[in-house]
């Protein structure tokens, strides 16, 4: 009996260390635990180290080229001694780095009420009214999200923790057509 018990103690002491990163039904709040941007390792990393971050809560989303990765931590990353990782640098996105497409924030008025479609990429989905108070959301897919919006909003959108990359859609744009 003391045997049962004894393993039942450190199975739920297991469980509560566990760090869990739930990335579904994202708020402001959720993604504000993290920091997004690109991740540099000083060589590659195997599988298993890849997971071992994971579970410190540095999670690599996107691989861009040899050592780097994009991607989001914990803030609790910055405080961290890097030399004793296989991390270089962790460095954040501003939200100049958030805008694609040749669009600076320096050209954003920040009173300019006319209206423009924006691509919005999310760290993951966003929960069902998250971006309601920038827009007028017309279609999501997955981490996108088309919204239409007016331009005034785009700079609170760059400032919101779960974005990472907002792309004005150009006025006379023509989506494909599917082809059988």
């Amino acid at each position: 009996m003391k045997f049962v018990v004894l393993l039942i103690m450190m199975s739920l002491s297991l469980s509560f260390c566990k760090v869990s990163h739930q990335m579904t039904q994202l708020t402001e709040k959720k993604c504000g635990q993290y920091t997004y941007g690109r991740i540099e390792f000083k060589r590659s990393i195997t599988t298993e180290e890849k997971n071992q971050l994971s579970l410190q809560g540095l999670l690599m989303q996107d691989f861009i080229f040899e050592n780097i990765y994009l991607g989001l931590w914990y803030k609790s990353w910055g405080k961290k001694n890097l030399n004793k990782t296989a991390i270089r640098t962790l460095i954040p996105f501003s939200p100049d780095d958030k805008l694609a497409g040749g669009l600076l924030v320096r050209d954003i008025k920040a009173d300019d009420n006319s209206n423009c479609l924006i691509l919005i990429q999310t760290i993951g989905p966003l929960s069902k009214d998250e971006l309601n108070d920038y827009g007028l959301i017309i279609s999501s897919n997955d981490d996108f999200y088309k919204m239409e919006v007016q331009k005034r909003n785009i700079l609170p959108l760059l400032d919101h923790p779960c974005i990472k990359m907002v792309s004005l859609v150009k006025e006379d744009y023509i989506h494909d057509a599917k082809t059988n």
